[in-house]
């Protein structure tokens, strides 16, 4: 019995957010060499408290944990493993317990998004599922199903887990929701070449459309019936991350040139090129749950407020 209880207090001691406040902070001098995850702070005429502040926000940017977003959810629910060959790609869930058919469409459109652009599903660490709503798109006005900012996750809301079809004929919302938010992590200068092959931004003397979500649209598609839904007729990115849904799940619906494109740039494999992809999934409750960290201490770089001029 005894043993029993320490092994939940061990799992208990794992289950809990790493605090900022714990956190070493050792500065890195201008000539010396470059050390991994260095945080470069701008101005060189800040006080201690100043620097500290400044490098606390930056982490906060970076290590989603770090957020109050999250840190006043509390612990989630439960964490979902997966390691797809040497990918691991962890789930933490705020919201409902995830039940067989939801883990196992997880666990198969990452399966599929790694088969067809591995290199763009290692810049994704973490999925996070929200318990509460995203709010509105801001350019359909429909419920968020979810987003992906800067950094390592992407983040799902209510409505993404909700038993409806995506925008993409034929595609479960959960399945197209994270195909499309995984494709936001596709290296920048793919996006432009997209952006500028298939539409172009309009000038600051063009009437720009308000969408229905309320945003300014800036930019338009040459074809727009080459869009394979009304949110990609708006926006590149939107277009890119529509069509990668359409390339993986209903690919017969997808415009051919911009499949060609996807293809022609290893986002998209042909079936019989497609590799095998080795999984392992391991479902941690309350009690098992590990949170993310980082080490101390952590390094920063101070770096001049004026740039110089050549």
């Amino acid at each position: 019995m005894n043993l029993e209880k320490n092994q939940i207090e061990n799992h208990n001691e794992n289950a809990k957010f790493q605090h900022i406040s714990s956190l070493i902070f050792e500065e890195i001098k201008k000539d010396s060499p470059d050390v991994n995850d260095t945080i470069e702070i701008l101005g060189e005429n800040k006080t201690n408290e100043e620097i500290e502040e400044a490098i606390k926000e930056e982490l906060k940017k970076k290590y989603w944990w770090f957020n109050e977003k999250w840190t006043e959810k509390g612990l989630p629910e439960e964490q979902i493993k997966l390691r797809l060959d040497n990918t691991i790609i962890d789930t933490y869930n705020w919201g409902d317990n995830l039940n067989n058919e939801q883990i196992e469409k997880i666990k198969d459109t990452l399966i599929l998004f790694c088969s067809n652009s591995k290199d763009t599903l290692e810049n994704t660490k973490y999925i996070l599922i929200n318990n509460t709503s995203g709010g509105k798109h801001k350019i359909t006005g429909d419920e968020l199903n979810g987003r992906s900012p800067n950094g390592d996750f992407i983040e799902l809301f209510p409505n993404a887990l909700k038993d409806i079809g995506h925008r993409i004929k034929n595609v479960s919302n959960l399945e197209g929701t994270i195909i499309h938010e995984l494709s936001h992590k596709i290296r920048l200068e793919i996006r432009n070449k997209w952006k500028k092959k298939f539409g172009k931004d309009l000038s600051w003397n063009e009437k720009k459309q308000k969408a229905e979500g309320g945003a300014l649209i800036d930019w338009k598609p040459y074809d727009q019936f080459s869009c394979i839904s009304d949110l990609a007729c708006y926006d590149f990115d939107e277009d890119l991350c529509e069509s990668m849904v359409g390339a993986m799940k209903n690919p017969s619906i997808l415009d051919k040139n911009k499949m060609e494109f996807l293809k022609k740039n290893n986002l998209i494999s042909d079936k019989n090129d497609r590799q095998n992809i080795s999984i392992e999934i391991n479902r941690l409750s309350e009690n098992d749950i590990k949170m993310p960290n980082i080490e101390s201490p952590i390094r920063y770089r101070l770096i001049d407020d004026e740039l110089e001029i050549y």
